[in-house]
């Protein structure tokens, strides 16, 4: 199966020029085309008294070469020097910019770069990253510099619709890197309902929620070679430890408006227990059935 153009979220940063490595990178293992884009701040309001002396389409062009140059200088010696004649700096918010140029490109994948200063650290980078996450409606890998190469592709799967796309998103990520690929499923404990007690001992949820998994999944999965663990606990720092452990490259999450990734994405007090998750994060947008159905 072929692959849809690849396209790199570049800025003036180590993480930004990572970005567009990594997007070069998986371009050429994938035989289709890379593009580097860089939003630029737009063109700032000229006061009205000022208009008349101003040429606003010579301003942005001009606003636009500059900021090119200044991209070029910067990733020169960083990227691959094929990969900066695919540079394009657009005007504009990122998380616009990027939206329209993966529609106009029909691309099959946005790479972008984690930052280490924000509340999710390592994995889901700067709010740029988390508001394009929730923007765009193709996977978006936020990568984390690493020398070493993509090997062991760990994917967090839910018992709902989203979980087929995810895990076939998973395996074709996984077959381009030729990486080994692991399926993870999260069984949380019962919710505390104060006013409506639940008489249910853990073991025996556990053992349902195995064998709910079994029917779900497996006949996703189809291969049984292919590593799975089902597990019980609080779905984020489980999921974290587990990438740990396995010393996972990337871990990925299918996002479909509900569940645990949108309190990653969103926000949450868990999101301290995993900003320092040693993997790169792969978010699969998920689309609700037509029919509204849950399972998939």
């Amino acid at each position: 199966m072929s692959w849809k153009p690849i396209i790199g979220a570049v800025d003036e940063s180590p993480e930004g020029a990572w970005a567009a490595t990594v997007a070069w990178n998986l371009a050429q293992l994938a035989d289709t085309d890379c593009h580097l884009i860089h939003a630029s701040r737009q063109v700032p309001e000229i006061p009205l008294w000022v208009q008349p002396e101003i040429n606003p389409s010579e301003l942005a062009d001009n606003l636009s070469s500059a900021t090119r140059n200044r991209m070029e200088e910067y990733l020169t010696g960083k990227v691959p020097f094929e990969a900066l004649q695919h540079l394009d700096v657009q005007l504009g918010k990122p998380k616009w910019v990027l939206a329209k140029a993966v529609e106009e490109l029909d691309a099959a994948l946005l790479v972008m770069g984690g930052k280490h200063h924000t509340v999710l650290g390592r994995w889901i980078g700067g709010s740029t990253a988390l508001h394009t996450v929730q923007t765009v409606d193709v996977p978006t890998l936020i990568t984390i510099p690493s020398e070493k190469s993509i090997e062991r592709v760990l994917v967090a799967v839910d018992l709902s619709y989203a979980a087929a796309h995810t895990i076939e998103t998973a395996r074709r990520f996984a077959a381009l890197m030729n990486a080994t690929l692991k399926v993870i499923h999260v069984v949380e404990p019962m919710p505390d309902i104060p006013s409506y007690p639940l008489d249910i001992e853990s073991d025996y949820h556990f053992d349902r929620g195995k064998e709910h998994f079994e029917r779900v999944i497996g006949p996703i999965l189809k291969s049984a070679e292919i590593e799975r663990t089902v597990t019980f606990g609080s779905t984020e720092p489980t999921i974290a430890e587990e990438a740990h452990d396995w010393r996972a490259d990337v871990v990925v999450v299918g996002s479909h408006g509900r569940g645990w990734v949108e309190r990653i994405l969103v926000g949450s007090t868990t999101q301290k227990l995993i900003r320092d998750l040693p993997a790169s994060l792969l978010v699969v947008p998920v689309s609700e059935p037509a029919d509204g159905s849950v399972e998939p």
